[in-house]
């Protein structure tokens, strides 16, 4: 099967066109603002590095101790 034996309607056409136009818009918007910043100096390029950012522990939720809730359990 090659490409020019698929057979596509009105419809979906006109539907594939507008989702590749959309597609094309979001990663414009993205290159542009990206741009700007560089431009305006407010964000750095990324430099290439072999380093993982350093994850940071998540805060609890529930700010009772797990110790205190078994003392309550029991």
């Amino acid at each position: 099967m090659k490409d020019s034996d698929i057979r596509l309607t009105q419809e979906e056409r006109a539907c594939l066109r507008m989702w590749f136009r959309q597609a094309i818009s979001v990663v414009e918007r993205e290159e542009a603002l990206q741009s700007r910043l560089i431009d305006m100096g407010i964000e750095q390029t990324k430099k290439e590095s072999h380093r993982h950012p350093v994850s940071r522990r998540r805060t609890r939720r529930n700010l009772v101790n797990p110790h205190a809730k078994n003392l309550v359990l029991n």
